[in-house]
């Protein structure tokens, strides 16, 4: 969810809130393509 929060919150681009969010322990594939479309949906 910090992802989410960093993008949508926060204002960061995506690359980078991914990279944040890689680095603090975000591993799963399944869990981090939920965030990106949970992102797209509510970033219109």
């Amino acid at each position: 969810m910090w992802l989410m929060k960093r993008v949508i919150v926060d204002g960061w681009d995506v690359p980078k809130a991914l990279e944040e969010a890689t680095a603090l322990g975000l591993t799963n594939e399944t869990v981090k393509q939920f965030f990106l479309e949970q992102i797209r949906l509510r970033k219109k």
